[in-house]
């Protein structure tokens, strides 16, 4: 069972490597990140190609290392 999970686990694509990172402290101090988030309803695109009903925004928020 547990082969099968591993191989399972494995055969994904990791596409969030290809958007995010993964970041790094260097001391104990409050650091501040930025996320990308999404107001988007799944529609039909048009002809021109362009998604007139999705808005992007960015939110922060801040955390340290333990």
């Amino acid at each position: 069972g547990n082969k099968l999970l591993l191989s399972s686990f494995n055969a994904v694509e990791s596409v969030w490597r290809s958007i995010a990172a993964i970041g790094q402290v260097n001391d104990f101090k409050t650091v501040t990140r930025f996320r990308l988030i999404e107001d988007a309803k799944f529609e039909r695109v048009g002809p021109d190609g362009r998604l007139k009903h999705a808005g992007f925004e960015e939110e922060s928020f801040s955390n340290k290392a333990a």
